[in-house]
């Protein structure tokens, strides 16, 4: 299989060798992606995430390019009853708010991520990677024995991200490089960062995993050291291989501060953890390493949440994807650093891309799953955040506040009123929090309508209220929804 493109509309593409890559080149078959895969990165602000640490997650889950994936969507009924009886069978992601890079991954030569990831992961503000992986001598030779090549592949790369609105790549080399070769794999780590700056945006990425040392040799360290810090002077960030140790972190700490602290962040180092556990903790527990991450200040690369998934839960248990996305997440987020809104004008109705619950194993319902119907998620998150049927809207059964989102809104003199039209079954207040340099302002936004139940069960409702009061510049921090 040389190129994976199910049709021309399901937004799915991927390649085994550089000849499909190039002859991908030629063809007409840009014209569906261009257009479906237009979102703008919004809510995205590189600046921010470069003064603090981040956090990649990097989503391999069962071999890639799945159908729920495809633009189309699928209906849940029509998975395979194995995958319903022992897994949850659709996996999607919701905390994106949490994170700044999301990576798809599968091992497939060149892997572009689905539109419907890149249509997600934009709308909230994350950098979407693909990934170029090498796992034999020969694909590396046939790529690497020549400078013509390799500038074609580094162009074909830069158009790939240009057409498709991604932004940027992991890199992963899983095999020995002979010497004579060393000098054009730096060069080409190189010119791949340099072409994708001056193309696509100068926030890409491009991100070298741990696998290759300077000499050639397929040695996994765990840690940046003298042995491998050569990629890492050639790209954005550095991934680390998953069996590291305290030491570990000790060790790279050291090396980046003799090697790297002028041209470089440590925020730039990302240390990996499997959530499958695969030399390091993971599972449930994989908060564990992630707080000795954070007391180094590195940043985190989290593999494979889709774990998640794929653990194979005893039938007679009810566990679906919101249950254990919410306890997975939870136990994460004290180390976690969300990003916040900075677009003036959004519209969500919070939708998940499910008609229905069809996210218990086991279920005999026919509902259809879409990814590409996802809307921006709240901040506020929990598997009682969704209605039962899953039609677009977020549950809350408990009274209280709860942060709907965290903002960095400029609010200018010109801004003379601040409008949130919503519709809600039940009467709710909102609270939002006003900063500038000197205090902080909270303000409860209260509906002067009296509550009236439509036949629906939905009221359209509309605040409008004067900022003219406010001192300038101003900004919008938080948006909170009062249960009562």
């Amino acid at each position: 299989m040389e190129v994976i493109c199910k049709s021309e509309n399901d937004g799915i593409l991927c390649f085994d060798t550089p000849e499909s890559l190039f002859k991908w080149n030629g063809v007409g078959n840009i014209t569906p992606y261009r257009h479906q895969s237009t979102y703008k990165l919004n809510n995205f602000n590189w600046n921010k995430a470069a003064k603090r640490p981040r956090t990649l997650v990097c989503h391999d889950h069962r071999g890639g390019y799945l159908e729920y994936e495809s633009l189309q969507g699928i209906t849940c009924s029509s998975l395979p009853n194995e995958d319903k009886e022992h897994q949850i069978p659709i996996y999607s992601f919701f905390h994106w708010w949490y994170i700044d890079i999301f990576v798809y991954f599968s091992h497939h030569f060149v892997t572009v991520p689905p539109v419907v990831w890149i249509l997600a992961a934009h709308q909230h503000g994350v950098l979407i990677l693909g990934t170029f992986i090498i796992e034999s001598v020969a694909l590396f030779n046939q790529c690497f024995s020549d400078d013509s090549i390799t500038d074609k592949i580094v162009s074909s790369l830069v158009d790939l991200c240009k057409n498709m609105n991604f932004d940027g790549w992991l890199i992963n080399i899983e095999n020995r490089v002979d010497s004579v070769y060393l000098d054009r794999l730096e060069g080409f780590l190189k010119k791949l960062r340099r072409d994708l700056r001056d193309n696509v945006h100068n926030c890409t990425q491009v991100i070298w995993y741990d696998s290759v040392v300077n000499s050639g040799k397929l040695r996994w360290q765990n840690e940046l050291n003298k042995y491998n810090m050569r990629w890492f002077s050639a790209v954005d960030g550095f991934y680390t291989n998953y069996g590291w140790t305290e030491c570990h972190l000790q060790q790279t700490l050291e090396t980046f501060y003799k090697n790297f602290s002028d041209d470089k962040s440590l925020f730039d180092i990302y240390i990996g953890i499997d959530v499958f556990g695969r030399d390091c903790t993971g599972g449930w527990e994989c908060f564990k390493p992630l707080e000795l991450i954070r007391r180094y200040n590195f940043s985190a690369a989290i593999f494979a949440p889709g774990w998640i998934c794929e653990t194979c839960p005893k039938r007679d248990q009810k566990i679906s994807l919101f249950d254990n996305s919410e306890r997975f997440w939870n136990l994460l987020k004290p180390y976690l650093f969300p990003h916040k809104m900075f677009s003036k004008q959004f519209c969500t109705n919070f939708s998940v891309g499910f008609s229905s619950e069809c996210l218990h194993f086991c279920s005999e319902e026919t509902n259809n799953f879409c990814m590409k119907n996802l809307n921006i998620q709240p901040f506020y998150l929990s598997c009682t955040a969704f209605s039962k049927d899953l039609k677009p809207g977020i549950l809350i059964n408990n009274v209280g506040m709860f942060n709907l989102f965290l903002c960095n809104i400029l609010i200018e003199q010109t801004d003379r009123y601040l409008e949130m039209s919503y519709k809600s079954s039940f009467p709710v207040e909102f609270v939002i929090e006003v900063s500038n340099s000197l205090n902080v302002e909270h303000l409860l936004v209260k509906t002067k309508e009296k509550f009236v139940e439509q036949t629906e069960g939905v009221q359209d409702k509309m605040i409008k209220f004067s900022s003219l009061g406010f001192d300038f510049p101003n900004k919008l921090r938080v948006v909170k929804l009062v249960m009562f």
